[in-house]
């Protein structure tokens, strides 16, 4: 491309740049990503900052090969469906469409697509920033309910009644992962408390805890190509172990929400 610019350049002729800026690519791929695959996506992008392999020149040639090519798109398709479509799919809609749009005599092209609906990175719903707050909101009111109509004792109950089943259920996502002990208690001691922070995942805590005592060494970035590939790999990977940590805790944090919540609602009832 750079040899190309400057020949342009030299001849005095015009040229685009066409291609969609990579981070509405990557933000496009991330949002459109479910949180599962999220998880695959970072672990795949740490490996390829650590891939040392060497490409020859036969190996070029070979990716040249439809064949090839669609076996390939194949494996990112069914490994990663989102992202193949942000990467791929849209990638080829918007370059075509511009390539369509571009000025001088010299270029034919047969598109006629618009790409304003992938052009630009979707915006969160407004109810989505609510969820946040909706959970905390009601548990606190539940237990402000049982204070006034019980009195003390009732909402102290249900106080520790929520506590200690959102406490239990983030400990069982951490040790579900495998985490390590102190990041098992870290789950249910701060998952209470996190709840309250809408912002703010127990599943960041969790991972945070169990990547400073477990911390990743050199062989697990070397290892991040083939250990995405199994379950088994991801649970011996240090780096994808944290991962899971953060899943499974934030799953177990939300799993302890609606479960605290629908204990409470049925003391008062």
């Amino acid at each position: 491309m750079l040899a190309a610019i400057a020949v342009a350049q030299e001849s005095g002729l015009p040229f685009s740049f066409i291609d969609r800026e990579v981070q509405v690519t990557l933000r496009r791929a991330w949002v459109k990503s479910s949180f599962w695959n999220k998880a695959k996506l970072l672990a795949a992008l740490v490996a390829s900052a650590f891939d040392k392999e060497e490409i020859s020149k036969e190996q070029i040639e070979e990716l040249k090969n439809k064949s090839v090519l669609d076996n390939m798109m194949g494996e990112l398709a069914e490994y990663l469906p989102m992202v193949k479509e942000v990467l791929i799919d849209e990638r080829d809609r918007y370059l075509a469409s511009k390539i369509f749009q571009a000025e001088g005599n010299g270029i034919v092209a047969v598109v006629g697509v618009d790409v304003s609906d992938i052009d630009t990175v979707p915006p969160k719903s407004k109810f989505s920033g609510l969820v946040g707050f909706i959970i905390p909101a009601l548990l606190v009111a539940l237990i402000v309910v049982g204070f006034l109509k019980s009195g003390v004792t009732m909402g102290l109950g249900l106080f520790e009644k929520w506590i200690i089943i959102h406490g239990i259920a983030a400990a069982i996502g951490s040790l579900l992962a495998l985490g390590h002990p102190l990041t098992i208690l870290a789950s249910f001691v701060c998952s209470p408390v996190v709840v309250l922070k809408p912002f703010v995942s127990i599943g960041f805590i969790a991972a945070y805890v169990e990547a400073m005592v477990h911390k990743p060494q050199v062989a697990d970035f070397q290892g991040l190509n083939t250990d995405i590939m199994t379950i088994r790999g991801f649970y011996k990977n240090k780096i994808t172990r944290v991962l899971l940590v953060f899943f499974l805790a934030s799953l177990g944090g939300a799993i302890g929400n609606f479960v605290s919540l629908a204990a409470i609602g049925a003391k008062l009832l």
